[in-house]
């Protein structure tokens, strides 16, 4: 009797230790600094709701379904998918699939392709809301894959616009940035430009949710802001609610829920005076998992009955609602009141097959262990809270994955989870090796806290030995990629130099004349063009070498002067059929009277400087100039800086333009050739060095490009040792 009772107490506490560490299966509060800007950026999306009335009242919805039949032809089809597109974002499936169907018919009444493939996706769509979330996201991958093929943009960002908006509900996290990326990207080729507004609108809207299923308080808020903006420009509506909800929610989850429970009573007041019950269900809801998260379960049981007497809610918000009332109710110790919704979960999951191995499908064990330790079965209670934390691991290792962040948060997990499993093993020899009595509980306790702390020795060493483990694998990966890269591309050489050769002996007419010219500038085209992807192909092979580079610099000591103006030689035909001028700016006073050396690879710097003057003229407007300064740093380092009058950047293209395929695509860079990987290559060049590449733009101003080489590159030979004489440079420059 006494080990029972003993026994029962010491589960009782290694359950709670355990529950102790399952924070750490969730993600932590925001720092103070991150706190005061969400509270900006919350404020200004409050005041913009309130100020804009951004609220998709029945009354609204009512003028814009009005609308249709105020419209003819496309301009009616066209206004049938913006009415389907709108209860698609307050997920009320019935009236979702009855536009998405009205669009499907008038379209194919009026053989319009476009607005017919956009109701079946919006369908699809439509009937994933209550389930079936694999199976429509294999028919919009389709769908997607197929309005790519036939370079169809408009049905491309649509579906990449859905299916972003379904992964997250299975735990596709990075399917989801995936498929927003695709939608972005094929934007601006919508060439209506109304349609193309309202499609941004769609993706900064499923933006901020996707921000939100990854708690990102901040990046939601940001993306929320620019679908307002965009909903102005427009003169429609933004769904505020949602937004406020969402950004509600996340707030909760980051263990916020006082800040959540202030968006709610604020989102009250903007729907006062609205007929929709949906409306009021999600704050009711809302409202009922921020008190939960506040630990004031009888509020939450308030709120959650009275959600559930609002309205039925849809299959995912029924279940999730039915997690939170089932933990109320445990915490109250209200059982039998608990079962029923732990039966709706268990119904929910069973129904959508595609659910296992999810987060949400985690909760379950974890409702069923809370339920047996407040019956006092700690042993069950025990068992079922390991295989919440097992699947609340294997849930997140699906979620994230493909960088070395995500790879070591799973082999953390995963080690926590070996320790997980020690500490019931070590629990169970505890028990059949008790033979003290009661009162000698507090001894065993320190006994074990002892062992507690060897356990977490050796979990440290196991950890370290599984990270330098993993860190060799990541390198070994790194190295067979560049070797496949570099192998692919030695094989597409030899074809590619063949149809160079080919082409430049019809150029050249070696067998005798061309009868028809036309020929003869198809094969100049054609060896253009080979010149052109051979050039792309270099550059591929260089890239693959970023980040595992093996071979040694040929490092020689170089005159600067002469490097600049072998540059310069092989851009002047560019810059001549421009009309650019190469200026070579007057020289710092430490260079005046100094002739200055550098140790490079002459190779290697020279490509690289011949890559940003090429850039700086192919995106320089005629008749501009292009300027070429060089400098000595306080502390010795040697800097070169390009300046143009071009185009210019963004300060976030910048970041992007440094990344490898990393084009900058607007109206005005979409016409120039390329695959990205100049700035990237050069970066690597420098990197190699010991130096360092920076970039300085506006937007329509002009871009300065910074060549740094560190002070052990950098050798100062005065002025007396130099010839008295015309460097290649001014000799190059007339001067």
């Amino acid at each position: 009797m006494e080990r029972k009772i003993f026994f029962q107490h010491f589960a009782h506490f290694l359950l709670a230790a355990l529950m102790m560490l399952t924070p750490a299966l969730s993600w932590s509060a925001q720092s103070p600094e991150k706190a005061v800007l969400a509270d900006d950026l919350l404020d200004k999306i409050m005041e913009r709701i309130e100020n804009g009335r951004h609220i998709l009242s029945q009354a609204y919805l009512d003028d814009e379904i009005a609308l249709v039949d105020q419209f003819q032809g496309r301009a009616q089809r066209l206004q049938i998918f913006r009415v389907a597109t709108l209860f698609s974002w307050l997920e009320l499936q019935e009236e979702s699939l009855i536009w998405a169907n009205r669009l499907i018919s008038d379209a194919r009444m009026a053989k319009d392709q476009e607005m017919e493939f956009l109701g079946q996706i919006a369908l699809v769509y439509a009937n994933g809301l209550e389930g079936g979330y694999q199976a429509a996201l294999e028919v919009l991958d389709v769908y997607e894959e197929d309005a790519r093929l036939k370079s169809e943009p408009v049905a491309t960002v649509y579906a990449s616009s859905r299916m972003a908006a379904l992964y997250p509900v299975i735990g596709g996290m990075q399917q989801a940035l995936g498929m927003l990326d695709t939608g972005f990207a094929y934007l601006d080729e919508v060439e209506d430009q109304q349609l193309r507004s309202f499609l941004r609108l769609d993706l900064l809207n499923i933006s901020g949710y996707v921000m939100t299923s990854l708690d990102d308080f901040e990046g939601a808020a940001r993306y929320y802001l620019k679908a307002l903006d965009v909903s102005d420009q427009l003169g429609v509506r933004g769904d505020g609610e949602t937004i406020l909800f969402n950004l509600a929610n996340t707030a909760a989850t980051l263990d916020d829920p006082q800040r959540a429970v202030e968006i709610y009573q604020n989102l009250l007041v903007f729907l006062e005076g609205e007929q929709r019950s949906d409306s009021f269900f999600y704050v009711y809801y809302g409202l009922a998992e921020a008190y939960h998260k506040m630990e004031d379960y009888e509020r939450s049981v308030s709120w959650a009955d009275k959600a559930f007497a609002t309205l039925e809610p849809n299959a995912p918000f029924s279940a999730d609602l039915a997690v939170t009332q089932a933990l109320n109710l445990i915490e109250l110790n209200r059982l039998e009141d608990a079962k029923p919704y732990i039966q709706k979960m268990r119904d929910y999951i069973a129904n959508n097959p595609e659910l296992k191995g999810s987060e949400f499908a985690s909760f379950l064990p974890l409702l069923l262990s809370q339920l047996e330790a407040t019956q006092g079965q700690y042993e069950d209670a025990l068992k079922y809270h390991m295989d919440y934390v097992a699947q609340k691991i294997k849930a997140l290792n699906s979620m994230y994955t493909g960088d070395i962040s995500g790879l070591r948060m799973r082999l953390y997990e995963k080690v926590e989870e070996e320790q997980t499993k020690r500490l019931a093993a070590e629990a169970r020899q505890f028990q059949n090796e008790q033979r003290l009595k009661l009162q000698r509980l507090w001894l065993s306790v320190a006994v074990f806290a002892a062992l507690i702390a060897s356990i977490l020795f050796v979990y440290q060493k196991r950890m370290n030995k599984a990270l330098k483990l993993s860190q060799a694998r990541a390198e070994a990966a790194n190295a067979a990629k560049s070797h496949f890269l570099a192998q692919i591309n030695h094989e597409l050489r030899t074809p590619l130099n063949a149809i160079i050769g080919f082409s430049e002996m019809a150029v050249n007419e070696v067998h005798g004349p061309i009868g028809n010219r036309h020929y003869l500038d198809y094969a100049k085209s054609i060896h253009q063009a080979g010149h052109n992807l051979l050039s792309v192909i270099s550059d591929i092979l260089d890239l693959s070498y970023i980040g595992g580079w093996e071979n040694d610099l040929d490092e020689k000591r170089c005159k600067a002067d002469e490097l600049i103006a072998e540059a310069l030689q092989k851009v002047q035909s560019q810059a001549k059929a421009k009309e650019i001028a190469l200026v070579v700016a007057n020289m710092s006073a430490p260079l005046q009277f100094s002739s200055i050396e550098l140790l490079i690879d002459r190779h290697l710097i020279c490509k690289a400087l011949l890559n940003l003057l090429s850039n700086a003229v192919k995106f320089s407007p005629s008749g501009t100039e292009v300027r070429i300064t060089t400098s000595l740093l306080d502390d010795g380092s040697f800097r070169l800086c390009i300046e143009d009058k071009g185009i210019g950047m963004l300060e976030h293209d910048i970041e992007r333009a440094l990344q490898p395929f990393g084009q900058i695509q607007n109206v005005l860079t979409r016409n120039h050739e390329g695959a990205g990987l100049g700035l990237p290559l050069v970066a690597a060049y420098l990197d190699r060095h010991g130096g360092s590449l920076s970039i300085e733009s506006q937007l329509a101003e002009g871009t300065k490009v910074f060549m740094t080489l560190p002070p052990d590159r950098v050798f100062v030979v005065r002025a007396d040792a130099v010839k008295d004489k015309k460097t290649k440079m001014g000799i190059l420059m007339g001067a």
